[in-house]
């Protein structure tokens, strides 16, 4: 619970806009990335794009969330992906003790018990089986949801991440900043990557500002001379 709160209460609070880094037309050049946003009417970085509903440029910004209400970018993308880990993690531990809970209290009648499991919020909010068993039966079935939903939408970012892309990149098979899986995850978790997912409030500084992104050329250039 302390890391699902921690992680939500970190993701809103990130300001992930572009306002603080916004830099002049003159030093910005269209060759790094840069271009002009007309709605901001301002420079925008690399990597950044304009979220219709936060009416702001997101510093790589990766979608807007509905359930944090906010946009997912860089500085607050360890906290969303973290969020949706130990909500994952919850949900499992839920729907395990569930099961044994459940079952010694569901009598399996066919074809009536099917029916309540797959429509059991239905089954329970018109009357047709308003008992606690009814009601004990639609918190598992939305744990089970929960469970799969969340899952899934871990794999999902968490593959983005190690592959160095953001939603939008992927849609448009931009792959160009895919610099290999640890620094991939580096960017996103910070230095202290390796233990700062046991804690939202473990400091991890991230590499750079946002403004500047390494790609896969330059970065097998840098390799080269290390």
């Amino acid at each position: 619970m302390i890391n699902i709160v921690g992680n939500y209460t970190y993701a809103v609070m990130c300001d992930t806009s572009t306002r603080p880094v916004i830099m002049s037309i003159s030093k910005a050049k269209v060759k790094d990335g840069w271009r002009f946003c007309s709605s901001c009417e301002a420079v925008s970085p690399p990597r950044s794009w304009h979220c219709q509903i936060c009416n702001t440029c997101i510093l790589k910004r990766d979608h807007h969330c509905v359930f944090t209400g906010c946009c997912i970018g860089y500085l607050n993308h360890r906290y969303f992906l973290m969020l949706v880990f130990y909500i994952f993690i919850g949900a499992t531990y839920s729907f395990y003790y569930n099961n044994y809970f459940i079952w010694s209290k569901l009598v399996f009648e066919f074809p009536l018990s099917i029916i309540k499991i797959i429509f059991p919020l239905a089954i329970f909010i018109f009357g047709f089986d308003d008992s606690w068993e009814q009601f004990y039966l639609m918190i598992y079935i939305i744990s089970v949801v929960g469970m799969l939903f969340t899952g899934a939408l871990f794999i999902y970012h968490i593959r983005l991440v190690c592959n160095g892309t953001v939603a939008y990149e992927k849609d448009k098979n931009i792959s160009k900043y895919n610099i290999g899986w640890k620094d991939n995850i580096k960017d996103v978790l910070g230095k202290r990557w390796y233990v700062c997912w046991l804690l939202p409030y473990i400091k991890s500084d991230l590499l750079h500002n946002g403004l500047f992104w390494s790609t896969v050329g330059s970065w097998k250039d840098n390799s080269k001379h290390r």
